[in-house]
């Protein structure tokens, strides 16, 4: 364009005011000089060559995608304020003066003595008055955003579990160097909708600006975790006309859609997530805290009151006793607060089935791995790490596949892809995978936001 009135607008230079001669006859559009409104079949001919270019170049278009990761998949980062914050000991001296650092996940923190430092700073605070939650006074946590907030370790871009769907949507864009191709809606994974009502408001602005810059809807690719709050976000925060106008699809992978039995473990005892020399108590006064947690856990929708969970000398629990569970692990009013704060997130409907997000959905995870499904104690000091767990062959080494396969009979959702033998985030690093990603992505002229037809945006 010669001049700034002719960007981004494909529109006949007579359209412009003609009482302006400086306006009237200096835009050149496809190579016609056109002049006043003298010649009124040029503009319509332009019409026809206009609606035709967009159309072809849109045909063979991509839909952005955004990636919401799962549980512990965000990076955290952590300011402490120098008067406010105090800290549990002496040796608790974190590098951070007014100016925000890495804290999930910070390795060092997780030695002896300094995961003490590291659980203080992340555990929650509930105001049961007010029903507010918060951090330790001093306390300033926030996700690391983009795509480097996937690199769980700092500068390690191997540390990503979305390294190769990165990798193959950039090469579905021939390598364009496009910020809008492939973005990333980390959050504060400690939190849940409820606690972080604000995550939501930033998917929603997120999922519009991309809708708006690239003239395609949105695919949401949605990890675990990521997968309970991509339902919440498609079922309870945005509307079907919404969805329709910049929701192309949804791919769920290793949905947690049901809650995952191995949740239970962080509220009951703590969960060192396989580290040999962090004790599981060291961590459990944080873990207990997190609202994530409670949403995780195995939602009675789908586990009955014949399905035993926890098993001790003296009881049995079921996903319909977490009351009598929270109360006997010491943590009764509390726990039973937390999960009276999320219990309801997930919309079930009268017959047990999840709501329908009415998008199209792609599902994709795991199965044939061993599976938790109830853990065993010798006694009823749940301090102490459970004797034996009881698995099942019918999930993915995370979530069993009750839960997984929750949202398979949607409306508008294709058959599953099943990966006998990948794990719950292995599965992210599947070529079976992948390539359904390469051609869910693929957009056709059905699915653009916004055609543009006589340089009108609608």
């Amino acid at each position: 364009p010669v001049h700034t009135y002719c960007k981004r607008r494909v529109i006949p230079c007579t359209f412009l005011n003609n009482n302006n001669n400086n306006n009237k006859t200096h835009c050149k559009t496809m190579g016609l000089r056109l002049g006043s409104l003298r010649t009124m079949w040029l503009p319509l001919v332009l019409l026809v060559v206009v609606v035709v270019v967009v159309v072809v170049a849109q045909e063979d278009g991509v839909s952005p995608v955004i990636l919401i990761p799962g549980d512990g998949c965000s990076a955290l980062e952590v300011e402490l304020d120098p008067v406010e914050y105090v800290a549990p000991h002496f040796y608790c001296r974190h590098k951070t003066k007014k100016k925000y650092v890495r804290l999930w996940l910070d390795e060092e923190l997780l030695l002896p003595y300094k995961v003490n430092c590291f659980t203080h700073m992340m555990k929650l605070h509930y105001n049961q008055t007010t029903g507010t939650v918060s951090n330790a006074p001093g306390v300033s946590i926030r996700p690391v955003e983009g795509l480097r907030g996937l690199e769980v370790i700092p500068s390690k871009p191997s540390s990503s579990p979305f390294g190769k769907v990165i990798e193959q949507i950039r090469q579905t864009n021939n390598n364009n160097d496009d910020d809008f191709a492939i973005q990333a809606a980390t959050y504060d994974f400690r939190l849940s909708p409820a606690g972080n009502p604000e995550y939501m408001q930033k998917l929603k602005t997120l999922v519009e600006t991309t809708v708006h810059r690239t003239r395609r809807k949105v695919t949401l690719l949605t990890h675990s975790l990521g997968g309970l709050m991509g339902h919440y976000f498609l079922t309870r925060v945005v509307d079907d006309e919404w969805k329709a106008r910049h929701i192309h699809a949804w791919v769920p992978v290793s949905p947690a859609y049901g809650g995952a039995v191995a949740d239970l473990l962080q509220v009951v005892t703590g969960d060192n997530g396989g580290i040999r020399w962090l004790k599981p108590s060291d961590v459990h006064d944080e873990q207990r805290t997190d609202e994530s947690s409670y949403w995780l856990l195995p939602d009675p929708h789908l586990y009955d009151d014949s399905t035993v969970l926890v098993s001790t000398p003296q009881r049995d629990y079921t996903a319909h006793d977490y009351l009598a569970l929270w109360k006997d692990s010491g943590f009764g009013t509390e726990g039973a607060y937390i999960h009276n704060r999320v219990r309801d997130l997930t919309p079930w409907m009268e017959d047990n089935k999840l709501q329908d997000p009415n998008v199209k959905v792609y599902p994709v995870y795991g199965n044939g791995v061993p599976t938790s499904m109830q853990f065993v104690y010798d006694t009823t000091d749940f301090r102490k790490s459970p004797k034996k767990i009881l698995d099942t062959m019918e999930g993915d080494g995370t979530v069993p596949r009750i839960s997984l396969q929750a949202g398979d009979g949607w409306s508008q959702a294709a058959p599953p892809l099943i990966l006998e033998g990948a794990t719950h985030g292995g599965v992210l690093s599947q070529e079976a995978l992948l390539s359904l990603l390469d051609e869910v992505v693929q957009i056709s002229t059905e699915s653009l936001a916004h055609p543009i037809i006589l340089g009108s945006e609608r």
